[in-house]
C-alpha cells in the first residue's frame, strides 16, 4: 500500500499486488493447460485442471488492485477494488472514519500486517490480504490527513 497523492483536498492510496497475482495466474494457467493437454487417465487430468483453476481463483479473490480516494470537498471517500471481472466501489461519508490503524497477525516466524479504516459501521480493510511490508507510514499519513485543518 502506498500514498499516490497527498494534497489538502485529496488523499489517494493504492495497493497493487501485481507480482503475486501474475505468478498465481501464470502457475494456475500452466497447471490447467498442462493437465488438459496431457495424455493418460481422465481423473488425473481432471485433478490437475481443478488445481490450476483453483490457483487462478485464489489470485482473483486474494489479490485485487485497490484504490482508496478521500475527497475533502465532497465529504466522502471511495474504496475501489478492481478484479478481472470488474470493479466494486464502496463510497462512504468522510465523517464516518474514526481513524486508520495497522492490523497485525503473528505466526511462529513472521508478522503480517494490513491497513484498516475504523469507521462508524465497523472496520474496513483497505487490503484483502496481509503482507510483511511496513504500513505505519501510510497509517500516519491517513490519520494526519483526516485531522489536518482545512
Amino acid at each position: 500500500m502506498k500514498v499516490v497523492e497527498d494534497t489538502d483536498a485529496v488523499l489517494v492510496l493504492e495497493h497493487r499486488p501485481l507480482r503475486m497475482a501474475v505468478v498465481l495466474n501464470a502457475a494456475g494457467a500452466a497447471v490447467a493447460l498442462t493437465a488438459g493437454l496431457a495424455e493418460g487417465a481422465q481423473p488425473g487430468r481432471l485433478i490437475g485442471i481443478v488445481c490450476g483453476l483453483g490457483l487462478v481463483a485464489l489470485a482473483w479473490w486474494a489479490f485485487p488492485l485497490t484504490r482508496t480516494v478521500f475527497h475533502r470537498a465532497e465529504g466522502l471517500f471511495v474504496h475501489e477494488e478492481r478484479r478481472l471481472t470488474g470493479k466494486r466501489l464502496t463510497p462512504r461519508p468522510l465523517d464516518s472514519i474514526l481513524g486508520a490503524r495497522v492490523e497485525a497477525t503473528w505466526s511462529d516466524s513472521s508478522r503480517q500486517t494490513r491497513l484498516v479504516l475504523d469507521t462508524s459501521d465497523g472496520p474496513l480493510p483497505l487490503e484483502c490480504t496481509s503482507g510483511n511490508g511496513n504500513r505505519l507510514g501510510v497509517e500516519s499519513t491517513v490519520n494526519d490527513w483526516l485531522t489536518r485543518p482545512v
